[in-house]
């Protein structure tokens, strides 16, 4: 089979047997307690009209939704057919292994990242004083995130066999809390990166109370953390690649 068919046959299996099913809806039930923290704030009037819609990204599609939005879909885009028993089918077709984790991989992303950037649209309407560069800088540094958290994801459930566990984990320890500590031990989260690139950005200008010290400890380039998320996307894919090809089918 001709790869590039079989990859779009495979994303579109991915959206029919993930995408458009209930697994959906715990995703968009998140992206709708993001929006609904947001609406609280504008309705308690609280004091982050300079920098509500950098206080809602910090907080809500980078800072949370993304991350766990690429790990409901990352994981299925292995678990979803090893546990459903159809792995050993699709490996045997005539598909390129390749194809096969290219297609699903990149309906995943873009699964992540639609939801991600709706939900960061639906709150720049709500955020007065939001401009359209700081919309279109966040769509842009949340697909980098998407392909970066999905990549981690994937080669987790090839690496590990309770990998919801560890990707859990690995979002509450590293992502959530390495992540904001202000020692150097905080670049080793994806997190840290997009925050810092938001940063630079998207909230170029000082910001006042609270969300410049929130913010504060976000200070690598945007050399720096498109160069580190890219190198971490590239060596996750490339390592799930290996492992997904040399995938034994009686195990």
């Amino acid at each position: 089979m001709n790869p590039g068919l079989a990859l779009i046959m495979m994303a579109r299996f991915y959206l029919a047997t993930v995408v458009r099913t209930r697994r959906s809806l715990l995703a968009v039930g998140l992206s709708l307690a993001v929006l609904c923290v947001l609406a609280s704030l504008r309705v308690a009037r609280l004091p982050v009209e300079n920098g509500l819609f950098e206080t809602f990204m910090f907080a809500g599609p980078l800072g949370f939704l993304v991350q766990f939005a690429a790990l409901f879909y990352g994981l299925a885009v292995v678990t979803e057919e090893t546990e459903g028993g159809t792995e050993a089918y699709l490996l045997v077709r005539p598909i390129p292994r390749i194809s096969l984790l290219s297609g699903r991989y990149l309906a995943a992303v873009g699964a992540v990242w639609l939801l991600a950037s709706a939900t960061c649209f639906a709150g720049w309407l709500l955020s007065p004083g939001a401009t359209a560069v700081q919309l279109a800088w966040s769509v842009v540094i949340m697909l980098l995130g998407a392909a970066c958290y999905v990549a981690i994801f994937v080669l987790a459930a090839l690496l590990v066999r309770n990998a919801l566990v560890v990707g859990v984990l690995y979002l509450l320890v590293v992502e959530f809390v390495v992540s904001a500590m202000p020692f150097n031990g905080h670049v080793l989260a994806v997190k840290y990166h997009l925050l810092s690139l938001f940063k630079a950005l998207a909230a170029p200008q000082p910001l006042q109370g609270h969300l410049e010290g929130l913010l504060r400890v976000y200070a690598a380039s945007p050399a720096q953390a498109v160069i580190v998320v890219s190198l971490v996307t590239a060596i996750a894919l490339t390592v799930a690649a290996v492992r997904f090809l040399r995938t034994d089918l009686a195990r």
